[in-house]
């Protein structure tokens, strides 16, 4: 969680859109881990209105992508849009569009 706290916080955070490739992790998460992820996502409030917000979740599998799913539902409120994909190139062009 301090890694992603960190990231938030980086300069360069606000100018690029973020893509997680999640293909190589294991992917068994709780819900009180979810909800521990995206209260750390709260803590991030974008000081520029033009910042980039947009972020693509690369995850391999039918569960991996339903977890992937739940999470994110749990952060609709949040200023960044999370999407869910498959397919690498449809996420790099979700994220370039």
């Amino acid at each position: 969680m301090a890694v992603m706290a960190e990231i938030l916080q980086h300069p360069d955070y606000v100018k690029k859109h973020t893509f997680w490739d999640l293909r190589q992790t294991g992917m068994g998460l709780s819900m009180g881990d979810l909800k521990e992820i995206v209260g750390v996502l709260k803590l991030y409030k974008p000081r520029n209105p033009n910042f980039a917000d947009r972020a693509a979740l690369l995850v391999p599998g039918r569960m991996n992508s339903a977890i992937a799913e739940v999470f994110v539902a749990m952060t609709k409120l949040l200023p960044i849009k999370y999407r869910v994909f498959r397919d690498q190139d449809e996420a790099k062009a979700y994220l370039l569009s």
